[in-house]
């Protein structure tokens, strides 16, 4: 079991919070670790925060693409070029689908375990 140790500026509070984690298996074995403070009563300034982890230890076809991009919004009559980021999840195959499903599962039941 992993730890980290936060200071929450905004309180001046310590937090150790332990990565949490679980196997999945069917045809491929995937992993999932979370680390989560639960929440601390404001933004990421408080102190709250959170890490999903998905780790292939065996025949899990999955790939993670960062993406960036510019997009343009218009505010009344001003125009802003803004970057927006995103990340997307690629599993391919039934089981790579089953064990993401139950880590999905598994990351839901430990942040809903924490106020």
């Amino acid at each position: 079991m992993r730890h980290r140790v936060s200071v929450s500026p905004q309180t001046a509070q310590v937090i150790l919070f332990f990565m949490r984690s679980k196997t999945f298996y069917g045809a491929n074995i995937l992993k999932a670790g979370i680390l989560d403070t639960g929440s601390m009563g404001g933004d990421a300034g408080h102190g709250c925060h959170v890490t999903l982890r998905l780790h292939d230890l065996a025949s899990t076809n999955m790939e993670f693409v960062d993406i960036s991009y510019l997009v343009t919004r218009v505010v009344g009559n001003k125009t802003y070029l803004q970057t927006e980021k995103c990340i997307e999840m690629h599993f391919r195959g039934d089981s790579e689908r089953k064990t993401l499903i139950e880590a999905l599962e598994f990351f839901l039941d430990e942040l809903k375990s924490k106020p």
